[in-house]
């Protein structure tokens, strides 16, 4: 991430400026937990933060968003109730590529702003401690990866919560990810595309 934080800050000579800014925002998008440690994906998402900032680049977000922060905050300006948009758009982000989306947390975030209460963190710092502050009052194990026990894989994670605990991938049955994901998509996608003309 360090390399791509570095690419992305200049201007490289034989390239548009605009490659640097779809790498940048590629970055974000692209920063996922899967098997990683929520303290080291958090620490490679800043890292993608940072990369956008260097380049200068923001995700456009609605009026509705910025009016809703100067609503919490009428003192702020245009500028800095559009700043605090996007922080907390990020850090929406960062909940969204958990490896496991943290639904009763949406659930509950949606639930007081139905009341008029505005619990949605404003970094991504608040929300990884409002996810470690969500586990550890559901009493939830977030341990990652499998172990054998009798011959047979058994998941690590037994307390799952959300869609991966109902919905596995489609392409290979793993609960450990979605399809999107699958390890195994290239190649389903390289013999599958094999067709004869008669």
């Amino acid at each position: 991430m360090q390399a791509l934080n570095k690419l992305c800050s200049g201007i490289k000579g034989n390239e548009h400026p605009i490659e640097g800014d779809v790498k940048a925002m590629r970055a974000i998008l692209n920063c996922k937990q899967y098997n990683k440690s929520l303290a080291s994906y958090h620490d490679e998402f800043r890292e993608a933060v940072k990369t956008i900032t260097l380049r200068g680049c923001r995700f456009k977000l609605s009026e509705n968003s910025i009016k809703a922060e100067k609503a919490l905050d009428p003192k702020l300006s245009d500028e800095d109730a559009a700043n605090k948009a996007h922080d907390r758009f990020l850090a929406i982000i960062f909940l969204n590529n958990l490896k496991e989306k943290p639904t009763a947390l949406y659930a509950k975030l949606k639930d007081d702003y139905l009341r008029s209460v505005d619990s949605y963190p404003e970094n991504s710092q608040e929300a990884l401690d409002r996810v470690i502050t969500h586990n550890q009052s559901e009493g939830i194990s977030r341990n990652t990866g499998s172990s054998r026990s009798g011959g047979q894989v058994t998941l690590a994670q037994s307390n799952r919560i959300g869609p991966l605990a109902t919905h596995p991938c489609h392409l290979c049955g793993s609960s450990e990810h979605w399809a999107p994901d699958c390890p195994g998509r290239e190649e389903r996608n390289n013999t599958g595309n094999t067709a004869s003309l008669g």
